[in-house]
């Protein structure tokens, strides 16, 4: 598993970081991530292959996300 950081993820999604952050808050079924530190420090990181299957699925039939 490569974990990746937000702004890493969100570049791959093709969206901003604070996109990725409200996604996380609302939206918590559609990319889990891993919490890592306390609340002074604390750090989200993805896997990046399920972010890469997150775009995967996205796509439809004729090739447009």
């Amino acid at each position: 598993m490569e974990l990746i950081k937000v702004k890493e993820a969100a570049a791959l999604l093709g969206i901003s970081a604070s996109t990725l952050y409200t996604w996380r808050w609302k939206y918590p079924e559609r990319l889990s991530c891993y919490v890592y530190g306390d609340k002074e420090a604390r750090g989200y990181h993805y896997d990046k292959a399920e972010v890469l299957a997150y775009i995967a699925g996205s796509k439809t039939k004729d090739g447009a996300a």
